[in-house]
């Protein structure tokens, strides 16, 4: 079983559960925005496997759902008394909320259209001994805000946040794999 069976799966449901474009949301193994993508980009990337168990193998999946946000200003018509604040960062800030609370709510704890789905399109599941995809996908957290180009002297072009997944669990008896 592939893990890029299981990034396709999780792209395919962001672009899904998001409405975004397919140049919006891809598989990157950076995790970055392309250098054409427009105001919004979601990125998937895996991160490895853990392991856990001795007297049988647990894998437990982990990815990482970048998503990022062109940095703009805010008009000076719009920036006025309780309204947005003049600092470009808060808009920015406020749009990444949206789109994380957004991209948590399409994946964490999704059993229906994660496990399952990606184990009735592989045919999996016939094998009592770990031939599928046991758990969905958790939120794990994330770090802080992040800008892109990573120089200091530059303006930022982007604002990203990294949010960790985990799970997609298998479990299989050593004696199975040997």
């Amino acid at each position: 079983m592939s893990t890029g069976h299981i990034l396709t799966r999780i792209r395919d449901l962001l672009r899904t559960n998001l409405s975004l474009d397919d140049d919006q949301c891809m598989i990157r193994p950076d995790g970055n925005p392309t250098a054409t993508a427009g105001q919004v980009f979601v990125a998937v990337k895996e991160t490895g496997v853990k392991s856990q168990g001795r007297t049988f193998l647990r894998e437990i999946y982990q990815f990482e759902i970048s998503v990022w946000r062109r940095a703009s200003s805010v008009p000076a018509d719009v920036a006025g008394q309780l309204q947005l604040s003049s600092d470009p960062w808060i808009p920015n800030m406020f749009a990444l909320d949206q789109l994380e609370r957004e991209i948590v709510r399409s994946i964490h704890g999704n059993q229906a259209d994660l496990p399952q789905s990606l184990n009735d399109s592989l045919n999996l599941g016939t094998d009592p001994n770990g031939d599928r995809y046991l758990l969905p996908l958790y939120y794990e957290g994330r770090l802080g805000t992040e800008t892109l180009p990573k120089q200091q002297s530059k303006p930022p072009v982007w604002y990203g946040r990294r949010l960790q997944f985990s799970g997609m669990t298998r479990v299989q008896s050593l004696d199975v794999i040997r």
